[in-house]
């Protein structure tokens, strides 16, 4: 049985996966409310505008790890 790793790494699954949890970060952002809210909106903004890709490229970055940390998770009966 393959890994968690293995399976969101896939050449053909993984920009799925990534494109996914780059929505799910914006959704987050886009949710929250108040004067932080308002501080993380414009810092996520500014992030996006002085360099495309950024959030991509850390979710890209950053799936091998977090994959291997939900394997114990995953693997749970």
């Amino acid at each position: 049985m393959p890994t968690l790793v293995e399976k969101l790494t896939g050449a053909e699954v993984r920009p799925q996966v990534v494109a996914a949890c780059v929505a799910l970060v914006d959704r987050e952002v886009d949710g929250k409310g108040g004067l932080s809210g308002m501080a993380i909106k414009a810092g996520y903004k500014v992030i996006k505008a002085i360099k495309p890709g950024f959030v991509q490229q850390v979710v890209d970055s950053l799936l091998p790890d977090f994959a291997a940390a939900m394997e114990p998770m995953y693997t749970r009966e």
